[in-house]
């Protein structure tokens, strides 16, 4: 991100502010206990060097779902259950 913004700087004074910074990205993870006291981790990543990929998953103890890459499918155990 430091990068994009020397860049932008260079052809847009507006962006000449936010050139002396010193950027980390855009990363958080978070846990979640529910009511019933199951764990949750949620992680939002955009800024981290690796491939790109859209893979939206939730993983439990029991079970996971898929949504991308397509098709979408929800798995029990080690068997898919479900393919859209």
């Amino acid at each position: 991100m430091e990068k994009m913004a020397s860049e932008l700087a260079a052809k847009d004074d507006y962006y000449k502010p936010y050139n002396t910074d010193s950027y980390r990205g855009n990363m958080n993870t978070s846990f979640i206990r529910t009511y019933n006291g199951e764990t949750m981790l949620i992680e939002h990543d955009v800024s981290s060097h690796r491939p790109y990929s859209r893979i939206y998953q939730i993983t439990g103890t029991e079970g996971m779902a898929l949504e991308y890459p397509l098709p979408s499918r929800i798995a029990k155990g080690d068997h898919w259950m479900i393919r859209r």
